[in-house]
């Protein structure tokens, strides 16, 4: 009896602990790499998507560390840049001889975002 009771707890706590589990979301950013129409130097920007709400991060620093980003100038400082802060390389895009797009992913637990 107490075989079957001690196996019956554990089947309850494991599939508590499971029912627990955080979920996984990759969210995704974008880094453009062009020349300033001013002065010809190449600039950066980062851009979450049109729907800021889709990238709602409770971190706000992580948010100021991908600001940074924009303080860069070419695609080996913001390569180095976005691993060290835990981004990883998607994909690479020239559209024209002066841009570069960079698309970069990072997973995060469900509880890190905002609803």
């Amino acid at each position: 009896m107490k075989k079957h009771l001690l196996l019956f707890l554990t089947l309850i706590l494991t599939s508590v602990s499971y029912a627990h589990a955080q979920t996984k979301v990759d969210k995704y950013c974008q880094v453009t790499i062009g020349t300033n129409n001013v002065n010809r130097k190449k600039v950066a920007k980062i851009s979450f998507g049109e729907n800021k709400g889709k990238f709602a991060l409770k971190d706000s620093i992580i948010i100021k560390q991908l600001y940074q980003v924009n303080d860069l100038a070419t695609g080996t400082d913001i390569l180095n840049y976005m691993a060290q802060i835990g981004w990883n390389l998607v994909s690479i895009h020239s559209s024209s001889p002066w841009y570069e797009v960079f698309y970069f992913k990072r997973t995060f637990d469900s509880s890190e975002l905002t609803p």
